[in-house]
């Protein structure tokens, strides 16, 4: 599913008008936002209007999910930036499903 350019912006925690001149600066870039101290939720952008919407897989375990703006449906990725927020999710992915597995091991 798309996300609206605006709903991006707010994600990102930006206003509109400072979100439009960061996603047209010609520097890929991206912010990472937390929400209930857990989940984290990336907004990248390519630098030349394209933005994608990075987080965690609904359905790998070990995966992440692109979503693009409705109004502009492209984005180029900087390969290293893709693989560290990847790594990112991944690592928290990782100490979430340890935490949880020490959680459990304690009720035994």
């Amino acid at each position: 599913m798309n996300i609206s350019f605006e709903k991006a912006a707010e994600i990102s925690g930006k206003t509109l008008d400072d979100f439009v001149d960061w996603t047209q600066s010609f520097k890929p870039d991206y912010v990472k936002r937390t929400y209930d101290d857990d989940y984290d939720v990336y907004v990248y952008t390519d630098g030349d209007c394209g933005v994608a919407i990075i987080e965690q897989s609904e359905i790998f375990e070990a995966g992440i999910q692109l979503r693009l703006t409705e109004e502009i449906k492209y984005c180029d990725f900087e390969s290293s930036m893709l693989i560290h927020i990847s790594c990112e999710i991944n690592r928290k992915m990782n100490e979430e499903n340890r935490r949880i597995d020490e959680q459990n091991t304690g009720l035994d």
